[in-house]
């Protein structure tokens, strides 16, 4: 029984034996080829030379044509031979490259995934707290409009929070997003503007929408909404107080065009190309991943996205996304 078990146990090293000897056996049948060939060809060659040459001369120079003709054919023939071994070596070497970089991806995904489901676990239980607490002040103060008014902009903040940890649960399961929706982008941009008003840094900017009614879409609402708060809130802090943005919306049969522009600063030509790397900031507080959120959001319907210069020297952000995503 020990040796019916070795013998089967001793399968995989065998079968590792016979790979380690197939390059030897090809190299073997390749060259005993090329010594078959080439020895056929001297004889007769030979033969045929010393049948044809009347003189010594003439043989000598029988045989140097013979030599120089076999060393043109053998070297053309192992010119293409090394072409094709180094073409497959090469392309071999490349797919391990990207197999080796795939996989490094894909580790690295697979941990941002439980790292992301944790933080939107932990951020649920918070919520879950925050939202009872409001659902009780409801109840409890007066019932002013200013009262309510803000009490509803904590219930919307609540909800798109909610939102954002399902998206960040929905990392750890390998899918960013859900089902789409249809929706009216100009609703959801005016909630996103109305929203952005909020925050400390946008409140003493003049923000101005201009959107047409109706222009219905099917998409993500809420990561357009997210999109459009972190386009504003970086344009609001690169336009300081009293900054001016814009937000325009151009829809057609099949696309929508918006552009986000500013009066600030603007971004520098040699700096476009960063902008969109994760964890790159010109801020001191910046985190650098506020402007890859806008491009998860523009792939995620898939569109496009382009930064350039506006009529006042800022900063114009212009997506353009398909109406009916594919």
């Amino acid at each position: 029984m020990r040796k019916i078990l070795s013998f089967f146990s001793s399968k995989p090293d065998n079968n590792k034996k016979a790979d380690s000897l197939k390059p030897l056996r090809m190299a073997l049948v390749i060259g005993g080829s090329y010594i078959v060939l080439a020895g056929i060809y001297i004889i007769i060659s030979s033969q045929y030379a010393a049948e044809k040459a009347q003189t010594i001369k003439a043989l000598q120079l029988s045989e140097l044509q013979k030599g120089l003709i076999f060393v043109i054919v053998t070297g053309i023939i192992i010119i293409i031979s090394l072409w094709w071994i180094f073409r497959e070596i090469a392309y071999k070497e490349k797919k391990i490259i990207d197999q080796r970089n795939a996989l490094l991806i894909s580790e690295r995904h697979a941990v941002a995934g439980m790292l992301a489901s944790s933080v939107a676990h932990d951020i649920n239980n918070v919520l879950t707290t925050l939202i009872a607490t409001v659902d009780i002040l409801k109840t409890e103060i007066d019932g002013s409009d200013t009262s309510k008014k803000h009490l509803d902009r904590l219930q919307e903040a609540n909800e798109h929070l909610i939102s954002l940890t399902k998206r960040l649960s929905q990392v750890g399961k390998a899918h960013l997003v859900s089902e789409t929706q249809k929706f009216d982008l100009c609703s959801v941009l005016e909630e996103a503007v109305s929203f952005s008003k909020t925050h400390k840094d946008v409140k003493a900017c003049n923000l101005n929408l201009d959107c047409q009614e109706n222009v219905v879409m099917t998409g993500f609402p809420d990561m357009i909404h997210q999109m459009i708060f972190n386009l504003v809130l970086n344009s609001a802090q690169a336009a300081g107080e009293e900054g001016h943005i814009d937000i325009a919306v151009e829809a057609g049969k099949n696309q929508i065009k918006m552009d986000i522009s500013d009066n600030g600063p603007g971004i520098p030509e040699d700096k476009k190309d960063n902008i969109f790397q994760p964890f790159y900031t010109t801020k001191e507080t910046g985190t650098g991943l506020g402007m890859l959120s806008i491009q998860a959001c523009v792939e995620a319907h898939n569109g496009n996205i382009k930064v350039s210069e506006s009529e006042s020297g800022g900063a114009r952000f212009t997506i353009i996304i398909p109406r009916e995503k594919g």
